[in-house]
């Protein structure tokens, strides 16, 4: 049994939601508990119940390095074999324990007994269904969006209960059902049939593929062969060790590729993926025409950057650390818009002023904000004052020497190899909060593609995976009252206009 080799990354995460977080104990923690996965040969015989499984894998394995996959009878035998190649090829030292099982996520019809917790888990299209009485059952369709995201509802359920104590009001949930085709609570049975829809993407862009965009092309990668249109996936960067610790499409074979490569593991014609920014990609495109954008960037300004451009629609997803959320913009003209959201802030940090916190170089601002613009190289004094500022060994640091700046900051900082206090709010989210925005997003692409109207519902969404499910999932958004507003301005409007009006 071993800790992931990205577990840096997962210690920053967990860092900046457990109260009087510190590495060792929690890394002691997790080493000492196993989690199980079992499941019968109703949910290995289920189209969605083996969604189910294949994404409560991806997301367990890249955060306990013991688990347990349990196939409870011959008919599920023949999944095990598959789910645990899944689990290795994620972390390859992870064991898969039979000792101290702390919680058993189940999936299918079967009862099962366990000293731990005991979670019961399905799903039917679009209904989301969770019970810690009585087994639930997978519905028979090939729709993944409830039965991803109760996958991630279940994994949140077990790590409140591991760190119940560093958490606050982290209660375990009740029996619920979840409909995200309103997001609200019930009791019913009936559902939109994913065999009954057609599907028609026309031209779809989805701006991102980290980890809520590698969780979005999770969900879209099994569609219905009958789905039409094109959904362009436009993503710069390459694939690095940290990263895999909330991709879920990512295993250890992906490293150093581009992140676009992931769409390899996509088996529709529907993606067409284009490596580079969302404007070296309009500036191929030469068509500013934009029916339908989805948002899986990491930043405001890359989420306005985008608005800027003007998309007829836009579904906006994101995490933070405490929830994580989604947004519907369908006019530009009357609704409030992605800027909307973000609206600008006074005594915000510059880029170079969180490096120089995050470095523990306050006083060298001026400096690093210079190496930034200039993309300079960092030297040895550099990188060896930064090692003695955070207290580590400068031999941890020694091969960034002669890199730029913002690759130190991106795979040193952001890839967990230097804490960050509690207090500097770095955002790296859990791997399962990411992945149910990105599953989110996707249902909400797949039902606006489907000629499901939905324009009369609250703009935002949004879901706190580190407490128990409220009823109250809606929230209503108006515009900006700042005249300052993209959406305000009658150059942008009479813009929006001319393109769709």
């Amino acid at each position: 049994m071993a800790l992931a080799n990205f577990f840096n990354k997962t210690s920053l995460a967990a860092s900046q939601i457990l109260q009087g977080y510190e590495q060792a104990g929690f890394a002691a923690r997790l080493q000492e508990v196993t989690l199980e996965v079992a499941f019968d040969g109703a949910a290995a015989s289920s189209p969605e119940g083996r969604l189910t499984l294949d994404m409560l894998v991806r997301l367990v394995a890249r955060f306990y390095p013991n688990i347990k996959i349990t196939a409870k009878d011959a008919t599920a035998k023949a999944q095990k074999e598959p789910l645990e190649s899944l689990a290795q090829s994620i972390n390859p030292d992870i064991s898969f324990g039979e000792e101290a099982i702390f919680a058993s996520i189940v999936v299918g019809n079967s009862t099962h007994s366990s000293n731990g917790i005991v979670l019961y888990v399905g799903s039917t299209e679009w209904l989301v269904k969770f019970s810690r009485q009585h087994p639930i059952g997978s519905g028979s369709s090939t729709n993944p969006f409830g039965a991803g995201a109760v996958a991630c509802i279940a994994v949140a359920n077990v790590f409140r209960s591991l760190f119940k104590d560093q958490l606050f009001q982290a209660d375990l949930d009740e029996d619920f059902t979840l409909s995200l085709l309103d997001y609200q609570l019930t009791h019913s049975t009936d559902g939109l049939k994913m065999e009954n829809l057609s599907i028609d993407f026309s031209e779809t862009f989805l701006v991102g593929l980290g980890a809520i965009g590698n969780s979005a092309l999770w969900a879209l990668s099994q569609l219905p062969n009958t789905s039409k249109g094109s959904v362009y996936i436009i993503e710069p960067e390459v694939l690095e060790l940290s990263n895999l610790q909330r991709y879920v499409l990512a295993t250890q074979h992906d490293l150093g590729q581009d992140k676009i490569a992931l769409c390899k593991y996509n088996h529709s014609i529907l993606i067409q993926p284009f490596k580079g920014d969302w404007a070296s990609f309009l500036s191929n495109r030469k068509d500013w025409n934009l029916p339908v954008v989805a948002l899986a960037v990491d930043s405001a300004q890359d989420r306005i950057a985008v608005q800027s451009s003007l998309p007829k629609v836009i579904f906006n997803s994101w995490t933070q650390a405490s929830d994580l959320g989604i947004s519907r913009h369908f006019d530009f003209l009357t609704g409030p818009c992605v800027a909307c959201l973000y609206p600008p802030k006074k005594g915000v940090s510059t880029k170079s002023q969180q490096m120089a916190e995050y470095l523990g170089l306050p006083e060298h601002e001026v400096q690093i904000r210079e190496l930034l613009y200039n993309n300079s190289l960092l030297d040895a004094e550099f990188i060896r004052e930064i090692a003695n500022r955070k207290s580590i060994s400068f031999e941890l640091l020694q091969p960034f020497i002669g890199q730029p700046i913002s690759v130190f900051y991106s795979k040193v900082i952001c890839g967990g190899l230097i804490t960050v206090d509690q207090h500097q709010h770095l955002e790296t989210p859990m791997a399962f909060q990411s992945a149910l925005a990105g599953i989110l997003l996707a249902s909400e692409l797949v039902l606006h593609a489907s000629g499901i109207l939905r324009d009369n519902m609250e703009t935002m969404t949004r879901i706190d995976l580190l407490r128990p499910l409220t009823p109250f999932l809606l929230e209503a958004q108006v515009k900006a009252p700042y005249s300052n507003c993209i959406c305000n301005d009658e150059d942008f409007k009479k813009a929006y206009q001319s393109k769709y009006c």
